[in-house]
């Protein structure tokens, strides 16, 4: 089924002539490169040729710009802006000598039919020459009438027009083109001969024009004939800048860069993926960067980190430098602030990348807690990710006594301490095994490994995993049922 908002893509010349594709709503990069989402194979079309964006619209048609990242763009033949440009619907879109133009999914073929047609006409109305008409400097004589010409033209001039020009003689003009051909390649040979200025670019000439046109962090390293800059960019922008730069030398160059944006995306995305929400920032080295935030331990710290360079090829992987507290240090900072504002009754819930507060608050108790925690993260300098949720029932269930439950008042579980909660109390759930590290998950007697946030035979939901207990959630009640083994 296609997505709402979405466009179809056809593409009218080049290598891919005739293919189509259903863009959805988003951005989709256009280029030769691999990580482009539209892999043009043309040697016109530059690695990062062009940003196309699909906005949806609720009750009408979805609209799209353009914008051009490290070539030019046209459209209707006049060049886009390099902050985008409105792309309408059947309007001709060229990169390099690839013909694109697009329709909303929803159009029927006589649309596409009407849109060929349209994009055919001028090719034809250019290609055929509108013949003017014949003039005549004589008066016109009708058929069937009496009259002639009260004078002839000037025999001279009828003779001049009428008579053919005398074509040259080709010999002779075969000759001259030898001549002129063999002039230059004399001249060419002369100028190869006793020039003595290079006609390329040192490394030592490179590296002083990147630092002249501000790209002071790249190197440049010479591999035989070819000049290799390598080093990192700031955006997109930059590095459609030093393309061009790279282009107007007289010396082969070869770009070995990243852009900072999408290596910092990357890495936040290696640690997001497994629920950690740290900041990344760049450092002074080339490859390095530093992770600012909380972690719950210091195991889930060498697991988080261990799995997000997993995610990076062996020679590519960025040099991490850690800024981590974890939960006691938080808990140090939080729990002084909240008594000096009166909430101390509120109970921390953490979690291995976030602060969990649960209870029934007021607006003013919320805008309370918020600035308490904006406290927190001034006095620890770093930002600690944290969320404010309602209370639900919580049920801890005795080892002596599984019937004899006792609800929460609304605000957090109550501690461990308070209960001593049995695995006898869950009907059919039977933990035979838990892992703590590189990652949490229990194994379960069917065989199966549920992870934190996954789902248990028993249809309860895995909330997290301790060395001693688990949290379940079934139908908004929360039970804790403790771990029972050869550690005890």
């Amino acid at each position: 089924m296609t997505p709402a908002g979405s466009v179809r893509l056809r593409i009218f010349s080049g290598p891919h002539l005739g293919a189509e594709i259903i863009l959805p709503p988003g951005e989709h990069l256009v280029g030769s490169d691999d990580s482009c989402d539209i892999i043009l194979s043309e040697g016109l079309v530059s690695p990062r040729h062009a940003l196309v964006r699909i906005i949806p619209a609720q009750d009408d048609p979805p609209q799209a710009d353009i914008r051009p990242v490290d070539d030019a763009v046209l459209i209707d033949q006049s060049p886009a802006a390099a902050d985008g440009t409105p792309w309408s619907p059947g309007s001709p879109c060229l990169l390099g000598s690839t013909m694109l133009a697009w329709l909303p999914a929803e159009d029927t073929a006589e649309a596409w039919q009407e849109l060929i047609a349209h994009l055919a006409k001028p090719a034809d109305s250019n290609d055929r020459q509108a013949t003017p008409p014949l003039a005549t400097d004589t008066p016109v004589v009708e058929a069937g009438t009496d009259h002639a010409p009260t004078e002839l033209a000037n025999a001279d001039s009828v003779d001049s027009e009428a008579t053919p020009p005398r074509p040259r003689s080709r010999t002779a003009g075969k000759i001259i083109r030898a001549l002129v051909v063999l002039l230059c390649l004399g001249s060419l040979a002369v100028s190869y001969e006793f020039s003595t200025r290079p006609t390329g670019v040192s490394q030592q000439e490179l590296t002083e024009i990147l630092k002249e046109s501000g790209f002071t962090s790249l190197s440049v390293q010479r591999d035989g004939e070819i000049l290799e800059v390598r080093g990192e960019v700031a955006d997109d922008h930059e590095r459609a800048r030093l393309l061009r730069l790279a282009q107007s030398l007289q010396s082969p160059v070869q770009l070995d860069v990243h852009v900072r944006a999408d290596r910092i995306g990357a890495i936040a995305f290696a640690f997001n993926s497994q629920g950690l929400f740290p900041e990344i920032l760049k450092t002074e080295e080339s490859n390095g960067y530093q992770v600012r935030g909380y972690m719950r331990s210091s195991q889930v710290e060498e697991a988080a980190f261990a799995a997000a360079l997993e995610d990076f090829p062996a020679n590519m992987r960025p040099l991490l430098v850690r800024e981590i507290i974890h939960a006691d240090a938080v808990d140090g900072a939080l729990r002084p602030l909240l008594a000096r504002t009166g909430m101390d009754f509120v109970s921390a819930d953490y979690r291995p990348g976030m602060v969990i507060f649960s209870g029934t608050f007021s607006e003013a108790q919320r805008s309370l807690l918020e600035s308490v925690m904006s406290e927190t993260q001034q006095a620890l300098g770093v930002p600690v990710p944290f969320r404010i949720v309602a209370a639900t029932q919580v049920t801890l269930t005795r080892a002596a006594n599984p019937a004899n439950t006792t609800s929460a008042m609304p605000m957090a579980a109550p501690s461990p301490m308070a209960a001593e909660p049995s695995e006898a109390s869950i009907e059919g759930l039977q933990v035979t095994g838990v892992t703590l590290s590189p990652m949490r998950f229990i194994s379960v007697h069917t065989g199966e490994r549920v992870f934190e946030g996954g789902l248990l035979p028993t249809g309860h939901t895995l909330e997290s995993i301790d060395d001693k207990e688990l949290r379940l959630r079934k139908d908004g009640v929360v039970t804790i049922y403790r771990l029972r083994g050869t550690n005890e």
